[in-house]
């Protein structure tokens, strides 16, 4: 059995136009370039949105500090804690990350430490512990 001629008389072939595949190229990259856009935007939205979230959540604690503080010292204290870090509140150490534990604060916790440094509160990064190593926090204090 060799190889037969395809008969295509029974195919209807039509012209390739040229023009017509062009605009549907660049208007298929038009809409991808658009959802790259679109999705940029939502992104910065995301991101500005958190901003927003932490920097309220840093105001609201900091409005809080001078009642703590004065009520601290009005029960003969020098030192009060003003807040519990969680594990999103600071930047995660690495072998080749030398800052110091305060440096690598998010911006909510870092809004609170240097309100703090402003007022010459001299704030001080603390870890504590269950006792039996289940679990450990971090805190942010106060002292005068």
């Amino acid at each position: 059995m060799g190889l037969d001629k395809v008969n295509l008389e029974n195919f209807k072939i039509e012209n390739i136009d040229l023009n017509e595949l062009k605009d549907i190229t660049a208007k298929a990259q038009e809409n991808k370039r658009a959802e790259e856009q679109r999705k940029i935007r939502e992104e910065m939205f995301q991101k500005q949105m958190e901003f927003e979230k932490k920097k309220n959540g840093a105001l609201a604690i900091i409005q809080t500090i001078p009642y703590v503080v004065k009520q601290a010292a009005i029960e003969g204290k020098s030192a009060v804690n003003i807040m519990e870090l969680k594990y999103e509140d600071f930047t995660r150490s690495s072998f080749y990350d030398k800052r110091e534990k305060h440096e690598r604060l998010d911006i909510k916790a870092k809004m609170v430490w240097d309100y703090l440094i402003e007022n010459r509160l001299n704030p001080k990064l603390y870890t504590a512990h269950d006792g039996v190593g289940m679990q450990s926090w971090d805190y942010i204090q106060a002292n005068w």
